[in-house]
């Protein structure tokens, strides 16, 4: 495991990461009060499977900034996600959300359906 720090929408987002970073992409994404840790397991065995993995700090989480006045909004969250997508030069990824992590992952696939490779939410 490795950490990644990308700046996107006006946040600068820390990222646990996994895997090659030329393969396809894949965001893990953890609900409240939970951190990237939620997925400390499934991570390593997300990237055997041939992904390259990121699993942010939300906005406002851990060392992760936030805006002033935060905003955690779903459609800001789903924004986010979006910016790291961008943030890394890719086109799609595959967006795997947790409970408030769910929500930014819906709100990122229904506004940028074109930029989500496959959708999955755990609530």
């Amino acid at each position: 495991m490795e950490t990644v720090v990308l700046d996107t929408n006006g946040v600068r987002l820390h990222c646990l990461a996994w895997g090659a970073e030329d393969a396809p992409l894949a965001v893990l994404v953890h609900g409240f009060p939970d951190t990237p840790y939620t997925w400390d397991l499934v991570g390593p065995r997300v990237a055997e499977a041939g992904y390259r993995v990121l699993a942010p700090f939300t906005r406002g989480i851990g060392p992760s900034t936030d805006t002033d006045p935060p905003d955690y909004g779903s459609d800001t969250l789903g924004a986010d996600l979006i910016g790291l997508i961008d943030a890394l030069g890719r086109e799609q990824a595959v967006l795997v959300g947790h409970d408030f992590g769910a929500s930014a992952v819906y709100s990122a696939t229904g506004n940028h359906p074109g930029r989500v490779a496959k959708m999955v939410t755990v609530a």
